[in-house]
């Protein structure tokens, strides 16, 4: 048996689906893995005005991809890799490549 899963995002007049399967083919498992355990909820972001896809599309082109396959794959994360994921938190609101000291408290994670 073939199913297919989507996820629906977008607004009332922009609806869009995106084929969850093909995501994962196309950026691994553990990638995607990740990012469930770094953004929270599979519908909800733990990330205010921030979703999953525009997440993962920034990840195509952002150096936090060992970052975020190191915490799924340990307990405890090294100070480079939270730095690395820190660095992420900040692009995902700047849309740039700021680091944490240069964004100061333009950014509040809920």
């Amino acid at each position: 048996m073939n199913i297919f899963i989507y996820h629906k995002f977008g607004t009332k007049n922009h609806t869009r689906y995106a084929d969850v399967d093909k995501i994962g083919r196309s950026r691994g498992q553990v990638i995607c893995d990740s990012l469930h355990a770094f953004t929270g909820c599979d519908c909800v972001s733990s990330f205010v005005s921030k979703d999953k896809l525009t997440v993962l599309k920034l990840l195509k082109t952002h150096s936090s991809n060992q970052a975020l396959k190191q915490l799924c794959q340990c307990w405890q994360g090294s100070d480079g890799m939270l730095e690395k994921l820190e660095q992420f938190t900040c692009v995902m609101y700047t849309d740039s490549n700021s680091n944490s000291a240069t964004v100061g408290n333009s950014v509040t994670v809920y």
